[in-house]
């Protein structure tokens, strides 16, 4: 009877590692998708506390507050979109245009719009250093098409660049 309540912990255990991780400050999430209408988006899913650690890297505690107390969130935009470049088919870099922002503590949310991708994907690149100024951070980059979706970790081993071929 032990037994099986140990395995069962275990298991437990073993099975929410993947939900803490997604909330740490060493971890973020990018999702290229293309949605019904057939365009395509980028969300950055990060936590705030770790964007803020690597914003501090470039720039002083007061730039990152507006004159209205509010977080800065152009500073914030601007380091995502230069600090993600996506290629798709070896050729085209995707452009990425901010269109939303959801700021919280526990999970931020950045939307772009990405455009410049090809009607017909067969591989996409994903160079995505964003954050990695702290230590141990990584990146999650999904790609979410009609048919399907993968993904690919982008950490220091693999100089946060990584490609899905479909």
């Amino acid at each position: 009877m032990m037994k099986k309540y140990s395995i069962l912990a275990i298991a437990m255990c073993l099975s929410s590692v993947g939900e803490t991780q997604a909330h740490s400050a060493a971890v973020a999430t990018y999702q290229l998708a293309q949605q019904q209408n057939g365009n395509w988006t980028l969300t950055i899913s990060v936590p705030l506390g770790g964007l803020h650690q690597a914003l501090l890297k470039h720039h002083q505690e007061s730039e990152l507050w507006t004159d209205k107390g509010k977080y800065n969130l152009e500073l914030a935009n601007s380091y995502l979109i230069n600090h993600s470049e996506i290629i798709v088919n070896n050729a085209t870099t995707v452009k990425l245009a901010a269109i939303k922002t959801n700021l919280d503590d526990h999970q931020s949310d950045f939307v772009f719009s990405a455009s410049n991708v090809p009607a017909q994907v067969n591989k996409v690149t994903f160079n995505i250093d964003a954050m990695s100024e702290n230590p141990g951070h990584i990146n999650i980059a999904r790609l979410k098409g009609i048919t399907g979706a993968k993904k690919v970790i982008l950490q220091y081993a693999n100089d946060y660049q990584a490609s899905l071929v479909l």
